[in-house]
């Protein structure tokens, strides 16, 4: 690809045309932009500064076409892990500690310990 014609200055005129003949392709916008030889922030400058002027083009009317989604869903396969609780510590009143090993799950038994 030649960048050369990728760096050309488009007059406003030029650039509007352009921008009218993108929302009425339904094109995504890198295929348009690249077949008429814009790079991608001549496009997105001049399609802003477009309906800055025309607000009857208002982007939420007239979407651009999506890009794919690099992003695939997963399904993840195998048990549930456990709800373990980290270990840690608590100091009260009178010199009590009250310390929980890293793996307790019975959380039923923990708040009785906490509410002595």
């Amino acid at each position: 690809m030649n960048t050369n014609k990728m760096n050309r200055r488009f007059t406003q005129h030029e650039a509007f045309s352009l921008i009218e003949e993108y929302f009425q392709s339904g094109q995504r916008a890198t295929d348009f932009y690249r077949s008429k030889n814009m790079s991608e922030w001549q496009f997105y400058k001049w399609r802003k500064l477009y309906l800055e002027v025309h607000p009857e083009h208002e982007a939420s009317k007239t979407p651009p076409a999506k890009e794919p989604s690099l992003l695939q869903p997963v399904t993840v396969v195998g048990k549930p892990s456990s709800r373990r609780m980290p270990r840690f510590e608590t100091a009260y009143p009178g010199g009590v500690t009250l310390r929980v090993d890293e793996g307790v799950t019975d959380i039923t038994l923990l708040g009785e310990l906490l509410t002595f």
